[in-house]
């Protein structure tokens, strides 16, 4: 699959957060999970959703006081919506991210991209020193791809992340599994 066969895919396959209370109910979880451990005295960190879609999640954060939210998501038509929605939004590609960040969130991301090793440095070499890589990626025993094929990767074991991941950040949180679904939830440092 060329780059831009697999933007297309991604703008027509992957869901739209606002527009699913399943996605905005597991999505709260996370946000919460993130606030909590970022703290209050830090709502001014610089946060990057990346594949934050239509913005639901950054305007989320926005409301719990975060300042400084900005999501980065390959699909133009989502990356519009959030910008209607009043978030910050740019066109960026988890395998090429942009900026230095404090904190980079990454919620049911990765599964979307055509590399995860690119994607994962392309993560940890855009966090700023001391910053947070907040990651969850559900784990799935199938390939997911026929009944989802925006999910162009899947992952059944994480220690595939974990071993590209502990060569850049340092680990400081694995939070297994959450609700029904098998999902990682772990937190990095750069």
């Amino acid at each position: 699959m060329n780059f831009d066969e697999y933007v297309k895919l991604q703008e027509e396959g992957s869901a739209w957060t606002g527009e699913h209370v399943t996605y905005q109910n597991l999505l709260s979880d996370a946000i919460y999970t993130l606030v909590a451990t970022l703290g209050e005295e830090n709502k001014h960190l610089k946060i990057l959703d990346i594949g934050g879609g239509d913005g639901w999640g950054a305007s989320r954060l926005m409301e719990l006081g975060f300042t400084n939210v900005t999501v980065g998501d390959i699909s133009k038509p989502k990356i519009e919506v959030a910008r209607k929605a009043g978030v910050d939004a740019v066109v960026m590609d988890m395998h090429d991210i942009t900026g230095e960040w404090d904190v980079i969130f990454c919620s049911h991301t990765l599964e979307h991209s055509l590399d995860i090793k690119k994607a994962l440095s392309s993560m940890a070499g855009a966090l700023k020193k001391g910053g947070l890589l907040f990651l969850i990626v559900p784990i799935e025993k199938e390939d997911p791809r026929d009944a989802n094929p925006s999910h162009t990767q899947w992952v059944s074991d994480p220690s595939c992340i974990v071993n590209v991941l502990k060569k850049r950040l340092k680990p400081l949180a694995s939070f297994g599994q959450r609700r029904d679904a098998l999902e990682f939830w772990s937190l990095w440092q750069r």
